[in-house]
């Protein structure tokens, strides 16, 4: 769990951090922070979901 978490953090906080400057332009600060942080949260899970899976089905095949 701890390596997801940093995992997590590692691909979020950039995307957050790009996502709120792009929205700022558009929105208030509340508004734009707001969807910083959710779209950082789904990017996020993804990203690390998908780096779990590869990971995963490497020591699968090391295994046979």
């Amino acid at each position: 769990m701890k390596r997801f978490l940093k995992l997590f953090l590692g691909a979020a906080t950039p995307f957050a951090l790009v996502i709120f400057a792009i929205s700022i332009s558009n929105n208030s600060w509340q508004r734009a922070l707001g969807l910083a942080v959710i779209m950082s949260f789904l990017f996020g899970s993804g990203v690390v979901q998908i780096i779990t899976i590869i990971e995963h089905r490497r020591a699968n095949k090391k295994d046979k």
